[in-house]
């Protein structure tokens, strides 16, 4: 284990050091933790305990696992899109661009994780046909054959995050009885964990858009093989975890305070919170 070293440098100055990886260590105020940048490591800034992980990704050149794909950047908007070489790339997902840059990949592309497209090209286009024709007013231009031909599958990143969560709440829980009310004190301390909630790691998708396509059926979750990627287009991750950790933080609180309501007043008619602190 390491701690801050007590021996000054010749400046005078010293820091913390990561007992995983040696690199220096910062606190971070969201997370309440001490955060390594290099390895994704968390630390408990009293003991020093580990506290946890971020996975930290593509640190390093693209490998020979990669020389059978092709990427390709968006001159317009700047989004990467990344292929097999069987598969052709002519328009940005994101802008419409036809204008594109193929390049040989600067960063590993793996992940470890994906679910694989259930439906085919032409089922896509029959469900989107049969959703027009149920939209009044929607121009022609949408159901023409050069949208249609634009069609195409599409994977996302996701980081799926696992976390261990203390709650503490405390607040007035109400029961009726007839004309009489009766008023508990609500004093609790929920420990609890979540497990594989997601995060889309692309900057140019709306992180709305992709809460609207949740829950994922993780039953259908398979290794990442190779295979699975020919005649789809792919986005390789431009938000880290450590990037997200705001969005984590905000997401995380709004479960806490929906389990904590479901927990701690479901036995009562009407629940007042005075305080809680996820």
């Amino acid at each position: 284990m390491t701690w801050i070293d007590e021996n000054s440098n010749i400046n005078g100055t010293s820091s913390a050091k990561c007992p995983n990886c040696g690199a220096s260590i910062f606190y971070n105020e969201k997370l309440g933790k001490l955060v390594c940048a290099m390895c994704g490591g968390l630390f408990d800034p009293e003991s020093m305990k580990s506290a946890g992980r971020i996975e930290n990704r593509d640190t390093e050149a693209a490998g020979h696992e990669e020389d059978n794909k092709q990427e390709f950047v968006c001159d317009s908007c700047g989004a990467a899109v990344v292929t097999d070489y069987n598969t052709s790339a002519t328009f940005c997902a994101f802008c419409g661009s036809p204008t594109l840059i193929n390049r040989r990949l600067s960063k590993c592309f793996r992940p470890d994780k994906l679910i694989p497209f259930k439906i085919s090209k032409e089922e896509a286009i029959e469900n989107y046909l049969k959703w027009a024709k149920t939209q009044k007013g929607i121009p022609k231009k949408f159901t023409s054959e050069s949208v249609l031909s634009k069609i195409t599958g599409y994977y996302i990143p996701f980081w799926l995050i696992d976390a261990n969560c203390i709650s503490e709440v405390s607040g007035t829980g109400q029961k009726y009885q007839g004309e009489n009310i009766e008023n508990y004190q609500i004093d609790r301390t929920l420990v609890y964990n979540v497990r594989r909630v997601p995060f889309d790691g692309c900057k140019k998708i709306s992180n709305t858009l992709m809460e609207a396509i949740e829950p994922f059926d993780y039953k259908e979750i398979k290794d990442y093989n190779d295979m699975y990627l020919p005649g789809f287009f792919a986005q390789r991750y431009d938000l880290s975890a450590l990037d997200m950790m705001d969005i984590i933080r905000i997401r995380l609180d709004s479960y806490a305070e929906g389990i904590v309501k479901h927990l701690s007043a479901k036995e009562y008619d009407s629940f007042k919170a005075a305080c809680m602190v996820p």
